[in-house]
């Protein structure tokens, strides 16, 4: 597999950041050691050519897929000034 960067992923299973790149290990280790702090990430995963990685989406560590963000919902009607 080529590697075209990493995906940051919580214990929710949520991918909570990104990079593209190749990184050697000391620039992993320190990309997983503040990405935990700043973000909650529990692992790194590699991310290959073509594959891709949303923030807020999920990886599903049996199958390896990426999946991305619900969907927001929409509400129509008027809008409300609160304050």
């Amino acid at each position: 597999m080529n590697v075209a960067g990493f995906a940051f992923v919580n214990a929710d299973m949520v991918v909570v950041n990104a990079i593209g790149g190749d990184l050697n290990a000391a620039q992993l280790a320190q990309f997983e050691r503040d990405y935990g702090a700043l973000f909650g990430a529990e692992f790194s995963i590699p991310v290959g050519e073509g594959v891709s990685v949303w923030v807020g989406g999920t990886y599903d560590s049996e199958t390896g897929i990426f999946s991305p963000p619900p969907t927001p919902e929409v509400i129509e009607g008027a809008s409300e000034i609160i304050g």
